[in-house]
């Protein structure tokens, strides 16, 4: 027993060098973070000019207020539809909400498909030939 007491204190009384920039006693506070808080990411204002420029684009398009605004919210997708809407000219053309989630399915898709291919689709939904994201998702996985 006095040896694993010894041996304790002897931990007890390690340093760490390498991964602190102060050498600390080995004990709980060594697990706490270092520094300030975490760095968080900044806050999303809807309001802010280039979102609500993109948040009244995709609403145009035929998208709910709260779908827009979460598609804003995720940088990824948000920009994705704007690519897509840039690239087939469909700003001021309205559609419905379910064309017009159709059309942020067919640009969040992880397929590769080329560019035709995604022309075909965006004209598919604009003649209201495919309505829904579901049917989207057939057509691209069909071809």
């Amino acid at each position: 027993m006095r040896k694993s007491g010894h041996v304790v204190r002897e931990l007890e009384s390690l340093t760490i060098t390498k991964l602190h920039p102060h050498p600390t006693p080995i004990g709980p506070d060594c697990l706490k973070p270092m520094g300030s808080a975490p760095i968080m990411p900044p806050k999303f204002d809807p309001g802010a000019p280039e979102n609500a420029s993109l948040i009244n684009l995709f609403t145009s398009l035929g998208l709910a207020q709260n779908s827009a605004t979460e598609l804003v919210r995720q940088p990824k997708s948000g920009a994705a539809l704007k690519s897509l809407i840039d690239e087939y000219h469909l700003d001021g053309k309205t559609r419905d909400e379910k064309q017009a989630a159709a059309l942020v399915k067919l640009s969040t898709a992880r397929t590769k498909l080329g560019g035709r291919q995604k022309g075909y689709i965006v004209e598919k939904i604009g003649k209201g030939d495919l309505r829904t994201p579901d049917q989207v998702a057939g057509k691209m996985v069909s071809g």
